[in-house]
């Protein structure tokens, strides 16, 4: 999904700041619009193979991953509603989380996926990077030259700090039930529960999903920078038991 190293002219300027008026100006903002509708052919390529994957991951839950799927279709949708440089960060996040679980997975197999998947999230987060100062050269070119046109809609700089947000508050919530029926449990004042593994792996999929866009939206500078900082708090306590299941996980390998 990812094209390569994104090639930005030595012209470019500061997020937010105008394009210089010289005599290479056109050649400056014909490379930078290049860009950045190569930008929105990535950011709609990344939506219809992570729909492709949701899509797949549902239909053979039996097999596959129905909360990953839920994870993947909700990024995926996105990617048609906000088609921004910000999504790439998204992206790169959600590479790490299913490396995080290949590498666990313990076969040497699954362990080279993992690793291609951390390559591959790097090659993304570095997209982000130039994709973002693409996108603000674009904006400022369009704001300067063709001021009576609607730019582009921008509704990341919304739509993450508050979804971030929101999550990262349901990760807490569902964190402390879950610690609040283990110990019920133990206590033995309450029934065991009866609540299926994939609702676990749900709830982490949706706390990782309010890490990533508090992520994205304090890397992109969004102006709610302290609604999506929350967020990624949040969204970080809600991961604390899945980090400790790891942690078993592994010291019960052979070997460990």
């Amino acid at each position: 999904m990812s094209e390569g190293p994104v090639r930005i002219p030595d012209q470019v300027t500061a997020p937010g700041e105008p394009l210089p008026a010289t005599p290479q100006e056109p050649r400056i903002t014909g490379e930078i619009t290049i860009l950045y509708e190569r930008m929105l052919k990535q950011v709609r390529s990344w939506g219809i193979t992570l729909l492709f994957w949701a899509v797949l991951s549902l239909v053979m839950s039996g097999t596959l991953s129905a909360p990953w799927g839920i994870l993947l279709l909700l990024v995926g949708g996105a990617s048609f509603f906000l088609r921004e440089a910000a999504m790439f960060a998204v992206y790169a996040v959600t590479l790490v989380w299913a490396a995080l679980y290949n590498v666990i997975g313990g076969s040497l197999l699954w362990l080279a996926f993992g690793g291609l998947q951390v390559y591959e999230a790097y090659i993304v987060f570095r997209d982000f990077t130039r994709y973002r100062q693409v996108e603000a050269d674009y904006l400022a070119y369009r704001a300067r030259t063709a001021p009576q046109e609607p730019p582009p809609p921008q509704r990341a700089a919304r739509v993450f700090p508050v979804a971030a947000l929101a999550l990262g508050i349901l990760a807490l919530l569902g964190e402390i039930g879950s610690w609040l029926g283990l110990a019920a449990a133990v206590l033995g004042t309450a029934a065991a529960t009866s609540l299926r593994p994939w609702l676990f792996e749900l709830r982490w999929n949706l706390a990782l999903l309010g890490l990533s866009l508090g992520l994205a939206s304090f890397l992109s500078k969004h102006r709610a920078k302290l609604l999506a900082a929350i967020g990624m708090v949040l969204s970080t306590l809600g991961l604390v038991d899945w980090v400790l299941l790891m942690v078993l996980v592994a010291l019960g390998q052979p070997g460990a």
